[in-house]
This record gives structure tokens, sequence and C-alpha cells, in this order.
């Protein structure tokens, strides 16, 4: 894996133990399009399985506005990242 991301592409490194809120306001923090007002933001976990295809497993929603949803609390533990996956997150108005 290059150390440049590309377009649209964040790299961050963090623990087992942050939740999606944390990594949410990370991304607010340092992306443009995520400061814009009423964006949710959702979590997938992408994967290989043993075959070598990439899957990807829903994880959760958050609001930026911050309106509370019952995944945002979810460590990245909790809900069976490890290291070599992926988060996928969809920026959506």
């Amino acid at each position: 894996m290059e150390d440049t991301p590309i377009a649209h592409e964040l790299h961050i490194y963090t623990w087992p133990d942050a939740t999606l809120r944390e990594i949410a306001d990370l991304i607010h923090d340092s992306t443009e399009e995520a400061r814009k007002p009423n964006i949710r933001m959702g979590f997938s976990i992408v994967y290989p399985d043993h075959r070598g295809r990439y899957i990807m497993r829903k994880a959760g929603w958050v609001y930026t506005n911050r309106r509370k949803s019952i995944e945002e609390d979810k460590t990245l533990a909790q809900i069976g990242f490890q290291p070599g996956d992926f988060l996928d997150i969809a920026l959506l108005s």
C-alpha cells in the first residue's frame, strides 16, 4: 500500500477501542466534505475472505449533527474490525 492517499482517501491509525463516533469526528475535522451540515456517515468493514475476494459488511451509521445513533458507541473491536481490514465510509447528505 502506498503512503500517499489517493483522492477521497484518508489514512488514519487508531486502536481497537476507538468508537465509530471518534472516527467520525476525526473525519469531520480532516475533510471539507464531512463539514457540510447534516452529513451522515455509513461505516462498512472491507476484508478478504478465504478465497481472496473482498467482502463488505455494514457496521453502522454516525450523524455529524450530533443526532445519536445506536451504533456510534461501538468500538472497532466490537464490530469485528481486525488488522489488515479496511473501513469504507460513505458520506451522505
